[in-house]
């Protein structure tokens, strides 16, 4: 009796201490949560790919692609006026810190006439522009397109419209997947002028032209630069979409589900750009 009693003591004592439990949910969460990318991805291009077959087929199959690419024209307005102030004042802003963090170093060594605007620029175009603007699209529209879809989901609005033969995948992901895809790029290129304008506020009140501010641009910024910039915001687009909506479609548990799944894709959305910001500016621009 006493040699099961101590056995009963130590299981509960090592229950009571579970050391891998918690690595072991969060790999499974992860392989997951990329499984289920992976399939949403796929089955978004598939969409895509009939969505342009159709235009070929039919008057009906032509009708219904014409309301695909009315969707998408009407996400597009809720990416862009849902992100747009909120990028251009964020990106000016931060080109204006920057400037004022570097005119005074820069005039001690007297070089702030021929590095201030491409400092500005440089940081603007790789970095500032494409994550400030991912982020803002984030916390502005990619959340309510989670608690969109998640609504639709906990109220079996989703498995209604799978019943009536259309399917989910092209009637709520493909537009929002590909208004977030062409619009997060338009937008970064739209706060690169916003914080070099920025930069330029600070620059006039020391007393620098604006053609030695330009100046300065052409001699330190590259192309590559801009275009690094643009490939970032393109695949932030993709990740954030695609990260919203399947949080959405996967949500249960009714208006409490609904508040995990918006808070669960925000804070996934964000981690994913930080992580693939540093992936991709290792293979933009190698050292």
């Amino acid at each position: 009796m006493s040699t099961a009693a101590g056995y009963i003591t130590r299981q509960k004592r090592f229950r009571g201490v579970p050391v891998l439990t918690p690595i072991g949910r969060l790999v499974t969460a992860l392989l997951v949560f990329i499984g289920g990318m992976v399939e949403l991805f796929l089955a978004t291009v598939s969409g895509i790919f009939h969505s342009i077959v159709d235009i070929r087929l039919g008057a009906v199959e032509r009708r219904v692609a014409l309301m695909d690419f009315l969707e998408v024209v009407r996400q597009m307005q809720v990416v862009s006026w849902g992100a747009f102030w909120i990028a251009i004042i964020t990106v000016s802003s931060s080109g204006m810190v920057i400037a004022m963090e570097t005119v005074q170093q820069l005039k001690n060594f007297g070089m702030a006439q021929a590095f201030l605007g491409g400092g500005v620029a440089y940081a603007t175009f790789r970095e500032m522009a494409p994550v400030l603007t991912a982020v803002v699209a984030t916390a502005s529209v990619a959340s309510s397109m989670t608690a969109q879809i998640a609504s639709m989901k906990v109220t079996e609005q989703i498995d209604a419209i799978r019943a009536m033969g259309v399917d989910p995948i092209r009637y709520l992901v493909i537009p929002r997947v590909v208004a977030m895809t062409i619009m997060i790029p338009v937008l970064a290129v739209v706060a690169d002028y916003c914080g070099v304008a920025g930069g330029f506020v600070i620059a006039s009140s020391h007393q620098i032209a604006i053609s030695t501010y330009t100046n300065s641009i052409y001699q330190v910024v590259a192309l590559q630069d801009f275009t690094g910039g643009i490939i970032k915001a393109f695949v932030f687009g993709i990740f954030i979409s695609l990260t919203a909506c399947l949080r959405g479609m996967r949500s249960s548990g009714g208006a409490a589900g609904v508040g995990k799944a918006t808070i669960s894709s925000v804070v996934t959305c964000i981690i994913l750009i930080y992580l693939f910001d540093t992936i991709l500016t290792a293979a933009l621009w190698p050292s």
